[in-house]
């Protein structure tokens, strides 16, 4: 039930990062030429920035499911297997906790900015859109925190992020979707 939870949460949240940088480089690279012709695209900072919002928000759930944040890792590899478990654990709770108390300020930001009725200066669309990847982002980091917690305490292994386990860092199964990585301890674990 986990592992089709976080499956499909990094479909969706790969096709959005996808998208968004895509669109990014193309809105930013479009109105370079435009500028270079005499005539800037009004909208494409402000479109480039939102979605620099939500490759940057989006991905804090997408870094953490690939233990791709930030850690201390030579402060965590002093410890035995058993120690690391319990730290990643703490951190886990400790980090999920931040994150979702910051998303439940950034809905609340959200609703602010959505009263005070503020527009955006080119495109004129309600400044509150621009917020909503905050919530979410901040959601979905939480959420992963709160799986890797769940991976943790009911498995032998020490997962430092949902699809990373801490003695899988530098095999070559460290990019694969989190099915097949499984597949594969499965099958060192049958000696296969």
């Amino acid at each position: 039930m986990i592992r089709k939870i976080n499956d499909f949460i990094s479909r969706i949240e790969e096709q959005i990062l996808g998208i968004s940088i895509i669109l990014m480089a193309l809105i930013l690279i479009a109105n370079v030429i435009a500028r270079k012709i005499g005539h800037s695209l009004s909208f494409a900072e402000e479109v480039g920035a939102a979605l620099l919002v939500i490759c940057t928000f989006l991905g804090i759930g997408y870094a953490a499911k690939k233990a791709r944040h930030i850690r201390m890792s030579a402060f965590f590899d002093a410890f035995p297997p058993k120690v690391q478990k319990i730290v990643i654990i703490l951190i886990s709770i400790v980090t999920m906790a931040v994150l979702f108390y910051m998303a439940y300020y950034s809905v609340k930001y959200t609703e602010y900015i959505q009263m005070l009725g503020k527009v955006t200066p080119a495109l004129r669309l309600p400044a509150w859109w621009f917020s909503i990847p905050l919530s979410i982002g901040f959601f979905l980091g939480g959420l992963q925190y709160l799986l890797n917690i769940i991976l943790n305490l009911s498995s032998s292994y020490v997962y430092i992020g949902t699809e990373k386990t801490a003695d899988s860092i530098g095999d070559i199964d460290d990019d694969l979707p989190l099915s097949m990585a499984t597949d594969l301890e499965e099958s060192k674990d049958r000696g296969e």
